[in-house]
């Protein structure tokens, strides 16, 4: 009896057991278990739908399933029963609203049951919510990359790359070769290039590329439907799908752009030709810095550097440190557009000489920045042609001037040397006859100063007529300067006393005689010692150095004293004729006229320099003849 009774107890131990487990393994699923009856009630879940639902086991048991259906009708989960039935089984993906009223993607796997007359839905439940993202994302990339493929403005190409046969192109790459679609896949890479390319340098060329420089650009050629040859840029990749190799290259049309790429280096070509042979000096230097960008030939000839060198340079190394301020002013004033021409520009050559441009100039954009180009046009040589003009015509001016005078002096000379004459005997005879008379002494001092007055009209007479003959004195011979210098001293010395002017001669006697008329070189002497004496207020004591000095070639005589000097605005008009800075009548105007011209005649010259309030200097030159050398 007992041995029987085991026997029956056995099999619904195993049952037991067997439901445990089935429990256990249901309950430890990752994906929600759930059994709803044919009305749609859930009879039971597991933990994991609670975790995938949201809601608590309590609140899903008795509940309708189609509460937590998120998007589907009653009538779209009636179909789901129904096909379940029929089939059994079946497999179909819903929405679920979660608890919190968050909506999910559910997949579902269900099985229809029929247990003694109960009907039951055995389903089970997996959250693919972020399955189903990834794949939204997926066909989102994959439609955005299809777009970018299609629209974008490069043509490209794909081809196997064993083969080299097209698999795919784009529209552009349609567009760009004038063929259809179907005309190109299918075909070898070769039908895009010219013969020449791909018999060519193109295919082995390619083929390093990728080894080499894969990504990088390489330009080449294709050729289109109707035969026309364009240029080209490519970057070509290799990947790998699907265990094959393929290349994808993207063509870009630079037809145009090689063409003003080309356009551009003619016209470059041009302009440099122009630039480098232009007969100005030509130089680009930045507006900001000053410094030079572009140097061409001809300016670098004209300031005597190397290109290089000129290179390394700017605006402020080209020109005198004194002249600075002013020609940066000029070039900023050009920068600004204020003037185009800057004339009489200093500039300073490599060997240091000044030789003077007329600068024109224009503004440029270069590389970004702003820049002036100048065109420096030498103008040293016309400059020092139109001095010599000027030079020349003052020259003749003060010929005409002398001329004009000697023939006023000899005609006034002429005209009142017999009335002078007569009027100085007639008072000399009529001061004899007073002076025996006992006549009244204001008559008496009257006649003598009448008399004096007529001598000194008669010197001045005198003046006009030396004037009138001293370029053509004759009577030239050997003179000692020294013997002349103490003579004249030696005539002035009571004007000298007078004037409180101590006169010192230094080296005098240490001279070479020269030849040259003596008279003349007295009237030199007489003419400076008393424009000195004149020069002194009388107040103080004053100085007068004369010293000399001679050379192979010449004899220096400086008359140097510590008078009152000469204002600068006059150091160029003493030697005019008839000017004169005494306001007092003591000069005519004729006196330095007078030593320049006789020096002249000798073949010397006179310079003076003074500093107003300081004194004046006098420097007079006189070649020592052949003979005096020997």
């Amino acid at each position: 009896m007992s041995e029987r009774k085991d026997n029956e107890t056995k099999p619904d131990e195993q049952k037991s057991r067997l439901a445990y487990c089935s429990k256990m393994i249901l309950e430890t699923s990752i994906d929600g278990f759930c059994v709803i009856d044919i009305d749609g009630r859930i009879l039971e879940v597991n933990s994991a739908y609670c975790d995938i639902i949201g809601y608590p086991k309590e609140e899903l048991i008795g509940k309708q399933v189609g509460d937590i259906e998120a998007n589907e009708t009653p009538e779209q989960i009636s179909e789901h029963k129904r096909e379940v039935m029929k089939k059994g089984y079946c497999r179909f993906e819903t929405r679920h609203r979660r608890k919190n009223g968050r909506i999910i993607d559910i997949e579902v796997s269900s099985q229809f049951c029929n247990i003694e007359l109960d009907k039951f839905f055995f389903s089970f439940f997996r959250d693919i919510t972020k399955r189903k993202k990834a794949e939204e994302a997926l066909r989102n990339s994959e439609e955005k990359y299809k777009k970018l493929f299609e629209e974008t403005t490069d043509a490209i190409f794909v081809a196997d790359a064993e083969t080299g046969v097209l698999v795919d192109c784009n529209t552009a790459a349609v567009k760009l070769v004038d063929k259809e679609k179907s005309e190109l896949v299918g075909k070898h890479q070769r039908i895009l290039h010219p013969p020449e390319e791909i018999e060519g340098e193109f295919s082995r060329t390619f083929k390093q590329h990728l080894r080499e420089k894969e990504g990088q650009i390489l330009e080449s050629q294709i050729i289109t439907k109707k035969g026309e040859i364009r240029d080209v840029a490519i970057r070509a990749n290799r990947f790998e799908l699907g265990g094959r190799k393929w290349i994808q290259a993207m063509f870009r049309d630079i037809t145009e752009r090689k063409k003003t790429e080309e356009a551009l280096r003619e016209s470059e070509e041009r302009y440099k030709t122009l630039f480098q042979r232009a007969a100005e000096g030509i130089v680009v230097a930045d507006t900001e810095t000053k410094e030079f960008k572009y140097v061409n030939p001809a300016i670098c000839k004209m300031l005597g550097y190397t290109e290089e060198e000129l290179g390394q340079f700017g605006v402020r190394d080209i020109h005198p440190k004194e002249d600075l301020q002013r020609v940066i002013s000029e070039f900023e004033a050009q920068a600004r557009g204020e003037k185009t021409l800057s004339s009489n520009i200093p500039c300073l050559r490599k060997d240091g000489t000044i030789i003077y441009a007329d600068i024109s100039a224009t503004t440029v954009l270069i590389d970004g920045r702003q820049c002036n180009v100048g065109f420096f046009t030498d103008i040293t040589e016309t400059k020092r042609i139109k001095a010599e003009l000027e030079n020349y015509k003052e020259k003749i001016l003060q010929a005409q001037k002398h001329a004009y005078i000697a023939s006023m002096g000899a005609i006034v000379a002429h005209q009142l040397n017999q009335p002078l004459t007569m009027i100085n005997m007639l008072l000399a005879r009529t001061l004899e006859q007073i002076e025996d008379e006992s006549c009244c002494p204001s008559v008496l001092e009257n006649v003598r100063e009448s008399l004096d007055e007529v001598k000194n009209a008669a010197s001045i007479v005198r003046k006009f007529r030396q004037y009138s003959k001293y370029r053509t004195l004759e009577a030239v011979g050997k003179v000692n300067l020294s013997n002349v210098a103490n003579r004249i001293i030696s005539t002035l010395s009571e004007r000298v006393k007078q004037a409180k002017m101590n006169i010192s001669l230094r080296n005098m006697d240490e001279l070479p005689e020269v030849e040259t008329n003596e008279a003349a070189l007295e009237q030199v002497f007489l003419i400076i010692i008393q424009n000195a004496i004149e020069a002194s207020d009388g107040r103080k004591w004053h100085k007068l150095d004369i010293v000399g000095k001679s050379t192979d070639d010449d004899v220096e005589l400086r008359f140097s004293d510590d008078c009152c000097g000469i204002a600068p605005e006059n150091l160029d008009k003493i030697f005019e004729p008839f000017f004169s800075t005494k306001s007092d009548g003591k000069g005519i105007g004729l006196g330095l006229d007078i030593i320049q011209q006789i020096l002249i005649s000798f073949g010397g010259e006179i310079r003076v320099k003074s500093q107003l309030g300081k004194g004046a200097t006098f420097y007079l030159t006189l070649p020592v003849s052949d003979t005096m050398k020997s």
